[in-house]
């Protein structure tokens, strides 16, 4: 009985192509279509490049848009052999199972042959071992388990062709198809054996991406829009791409470069774009919407990248140096870590979150031979010298192409507790879970985000902020800043490890080994330690007190009380009515804007006044002084005192106005404050003006010589040293 080639085929079946692999891209660019966010866009909303951004619900129903699968939980859905939907199986077909239907079939007589039976050839032994490797990657996902078999009971089968020029790969999806013979099509997948790169299989290859690609389709998943490779197609983002996110940063199933959203996916070590081996954050939400999610998926305590106990290639960095992956896991105790980096990375732990790890920087980037030798190693020819040369140029003039980003997903409902950082300077963001985040080297921001949180900075000038929920945080060696939101934060810090500075948004008391301290938001009250501290209020009323240690503290706006306690503080009132106390020591004291009481108390202390204390107005700027005695100062020299002339003029200390009064100081005495309230134009001392008995005196001060004093100093003494003066 002779065999007929059938070319109906094309009329009975639905098959999705894959586009054909133009050859790697060995030239490291440092632009990209659209600006680099390192961030998933994923339901921000309005429209990137003039196309919408999707939820992830949208995205979702896009890629299974047409109801492909192999359960009864979608439309027109494909049926496995056995009827079992909990277990599909898998296989490679031979020349001999190719002699059976739906390859070959029996009708009115006469047997008729698919266009695949007459370029038909078999997978090779690496080529399986990949096709495993992928079908391994969505078994990972979804609740049915997909089982090896052989293929004459196989759902989804693979195979090589040779008789389609120009194209890559294809896969039919799993719907029912008719007629009869046709059904048993659903699933299978074709991949050229005319094209290199199909057998280059390593993780980052464009090989193993396109097996993973096409085993999606073999389980129901389509492109994100509505294109289809074919020899003389041209598909562009520009025209093609229905929505932003249809990249290969978001969905494996994409025809498009991940730098069409922004993303760097160059890898240095092979000079070279790098592509994804397992499904991505788009594709395991759409796939586990068809099938469901398997919740046994490494339950246990997995650590994904460095160290890696994960059993996966694509989720160790030893093995693959320049990832592009997701990561689905169903429980335990899991940690992303990117610590053998020195590039900028920023760890993400939020589900459904692109993350940028990895890269190379000048210092780290292998030499010309090795990156040949990688080449050879992949299947890829030499890079030219001239090449190799113009790109280690750009990474060394421009840090940024050497860093891969938006290259690590972590999947909606994936919950991974424990993120380490490299030597870079790195940004390492919680989620809502207990997360230990760790920095290492480098300059690193750690965000807790909720939950009770544990945050170690590593050597570097660290920023560690535990955000809501009781959380610990531990510096270690550099200037570090912490934020403080809730009393219950643990800050924690050894000796000479820096100096570090807490910004906290509650009332708070420096711990041991940290020298400073903000006040944000509604924090009233700040106290030091032992040590020398700076201590900054905020826009309210605040106490701020340095208690031990030479400590600088200052009040900014509102009415604040600022004690500075022993040793030799710096206290400076800022906008408002402040009342400053000194404490013993030889302090310092400015009361800035505002009627202020300076106490200096106990020490030879300095009632410093510049142009913050003595604002230019109309009116006059006045400050009291309770304690001048002997060995105090007042101190003067930075203020103009002729604001007429160029330059800084110091003041002139006189007994009485000389003509026009300008750049001089004069102090009048007066037996009781009435009289000096009445020289003072009957300024309202309440409860203040109770407690002076005896005489006092004012320092009278004119800056721009127009007869009238531009500030006073109301001195609870009438007996004022003539040495205790800095003009």
């Amino acid at each position: 009985m002779r065999l007929h080639d059938e070319h109906r085929d094309q009329d009975l079946h639905r098959e999705t192509d894959f586009p054909t692999f133009q050859g790697p891209t060995n030239t490291v660019s440092l632009a990209v279509p659209v600006a680099p966010v390192d961030a998933s866009v994923d339901g921000q909303g309005g429209e990137i490049r003039g196309k919408p951004v999707f939820t992830i619900e949208q995205a979702t129903e896009q890629l299974n848009r047409g109801g492909a699968g192999w359960t009864p939980g979608v439309v027109d859905h494909a049926v496995p052999r056995d009827g079992d939907v909990s277990v599909l199986n898998f296989g490679f077909h031979t020349a001999q199972s190719m002699f059976a239907e739906p390859y070959v079939y029996e009708e009115g007589g006469e047997l008729y042959g698919r266009t695949e039976y007459f370029g038909f050839a078999e997978f090779t032994e690496p080529q399986k071992a990949a096709a495993r490797e992928a079908m391994a990657s969505w078994d990972d996902l979804i609740a049915p388990t997909l089982v090896e078999s052989a293929p004459e009971v196989a759902d989804i089968t693979f195979a090589n062709y040779t008789n389609r020029p120009g194209t890559q790969a294809y896969a039919y999806l799993p719907y029912d198809y008719t007629p009869d013979n046709a059904d048993l099509i659903a699933g299978d997948v074709w991949v050229s054996a005319n094209q290199p790169s199909n057998f280059q299989l390593d993780e980052g290859l464009y090989g193993i991406h396109t097996l993973t690609h096409e085993s999606g389709h073999a389980l129901g998943l389509e492109h994100p829009g509505d294109y289809n490779a074919a020899p003389g197609v041209t598909i562009t983002y520009a025209d093609n791409a229905e929505y932003y996110q249809d990249s290969r940063a978001y969905s494996i199933m994409s025809y498009f470069a991940a730098s069409e959203t922004g993303a760097r996916h160059f890898d240095f070590n092979i000079s070279t774009t790098v592509y994804a081996s397992t499904p991505l954050v788009h594709d395991i939400a759409a796939i586990q919407a068809i099938y469901g999610a398997d919740m046994t998926t490494r339950t246990g305590d997995t650590t994904y990248g460095f160290n890696s106990n994960a059993g996966r290639d694509s989720y160790d960095f030893t093995k693959t140096p320049a990832p592009v992956m997701a990561i689905w896991d169903a429980g335990g105790n899991d940690t992303l870590d990117a610590s053998g980096y020195h590039t900028d990375q920023i760890i993400d732990l939020t589900p459904g979150s692109l993350s940028s790890i990895g890269g190379v920087t000048y210092d780290t980037a292998p030499s010309f031979e090795q990156v040949n030798a990688n080449r050879a190693a992949a299947g890829y020819a030499p890079v030219a010298l001239a090449t190799y040369t113009s790109n280690m140029a750009l990474l060394a003039s421009n840090p940024v192409v050497g860093r891969l980003t938006d290259n690590v997903a972590i999947a909606y409902g994936a919950t991974i507790e424990n993120g380490i950082g490299g030597s870079g300077s790195d940004r390492l963001i919680g989620n809502a879970v207990g997360n230990t985040l760790t920095g290492n080297a480098g300059n690193d921001t750690l965000d807790g985000k909720a939950g009770a949180d544990i945050l170690y900075g590593g050597d570097g000038n660290d920023v560690l902020d535990g955000g809501a929920g009781f959380d610990r945080m531990i510096g270690g060696a550099g200037d570090d800043r912490y934020i403080i939101d809730t009393l219950h934060d643990a800050i924690r810090e050894m000796p000479n490890e820096g100096v570090d500075t807490v910004w906290s948004s509650v009332n708070y008391t420096l711990v041991p080994h940290v020298e400073n301290l903000r006040l944000t938001g509604e924090a009233m009250i700040g106290t030091g330690n032992g040590l020398a501290n700076v201590i900054d209020g905020n826009d309210i009323s605040n106490k701020l007190s340095g208690e031990a240690g030479n400590d600088t503290l200052s009040g900014f706006g509102g009415v604040d009380y600022l004690e500075g306690g022993a040793g030799n503080d710096s206290l400076f009132g800022g906008d408002g009515t402040d009342f400053l106390l000194g404490g013993a020591g030889a302090d310092r004291l400015n009361g800035g804007a505002g009627f202020d009481i300076l106490i200096g108390g106990a020490g030879n202390d300095v009632y410093a006044f510049d142009v913050s204390a003595f604002p230019d107005s109309d009116g006059l700027s006045i400050d009291f002084v309770s304690d001048f005695e002997r060995g105090d100062l007042f101190d003067f020299s930075a203020l103009d005192a002729n604001a007429t002339l160029e330059g800084d003029q110091a003041f002139s200390l006189v007994s009485q106005w000389a003509a026009n009064g300008v750049g001089q100081v004069m102090v009048s005495t007066y037996s009781n404050v009435v009289k000096a309230v009445g020289a003072l134009g009957g300024v309202d001392l309440g409860a203040l003006g109770w407690g002076l008995g005896g005489g006092v005196s004012i320092v009278w001060g004119d800056l721009d010589g127009d007869g009238q004093s531009d500030f006073a100093v109301l001195v609870a003494s009438n007996a004022l040293s003539t040495g205790g003066w800095l003009l």
